[in-house]
């Protein structure tokens, strides 16, 4: 069983509050009232995942935008190469991108929490916007739709504290990926079957583009 962090208590309360008056509708109904909005979890796919994700008829691929990846050294400028292709690949085959952004590199990270992985400690301040906002000028125009990190209340994802989440995870990458975006989600973990991965995030990111926070 994976260990919770510091966020597992807001994501626990969140999740029951809003699944409360919740009704339960059939997925043909779903995918009949929005052709194409349902998507897959692809990670960073190569060409015959986008083909079977194109032939299951979804409109949408998540995608894994590593931080640590594209700029894995400091001083140097992002490498979106990656990226890029895996984004033009899926466009090609009619298919839009909702990207995760996040995962600290060693160089951009806190002192590690003491399990010898960097990608899980809380970004040093400031730095975390910056990444975000050469990611999606990047692309804008191409990824409309990004993720802020990935589960960080689990605690081989994110080691800070809920306030460090807010203050260098939540507000710095909104701020970061406001200048491409149509849309901000986090991507919270919930408790049993992924029940909480939209409750969360669909009450703090989206009232804080609206209501701008910086």
């Amino acid at each position: 069983m994976r260990s919770r962090g510091p966020l597992a208590n807001l994501g626990c309360a969140l999740t029951f509050v809003l699944t409360a008056g919740l009704t339960v509708i059939p997925v043909s109904r779903v995918a009949a009232a929005a052709p194409n909005a349902l998507g897959l979890n692809t990670h960073l796919p190569p060409a015959h995942v986008l083909d079977a994700a194109k032939a299951s008829g979804v409109g949408w691929v998540r995608i894994d935008f590593n931080w640590f990846v594209a700029q894995p050294q400091a001083g140097k400028a992002p490498d979106f190469t990656l990226f890029e292709r895996v984004v033009s690949d899926a466009q090609a085959r009619g298919l839009k991108v909702f990207a995760t952004i996040g995962y600290a590199p060693a160089w951009a990270a806190e002192a590690d929490g003491g399990d010898g992985v960097s990608t899980n400690n809380v970004p040093k301040a400031g730095l975390f916007r910056v990444f975000c906002e050469r990611a999606a000028k990047h692309f804008q125009g191409k990824i409309s739709h990004w993720g802020i990190w990935n589960e960080p209340n689990l605690e081989h994802f994110f080691e800070g504290t809920m306030q460090q989440w807010i203050d260098r995870v939540l507000k710095e990458g909104i701020a970061g990926v406001r200048a491409g975006a149509t849309m901000v989600h986090g991507t919270i973990n919930g408790y049993g079957e992924r029940c909480g991965n939209a409750d969360l995030t669909a009450i703090i990111p989206l009232l804080a583009v609206k209501m701008k926070v910086p």
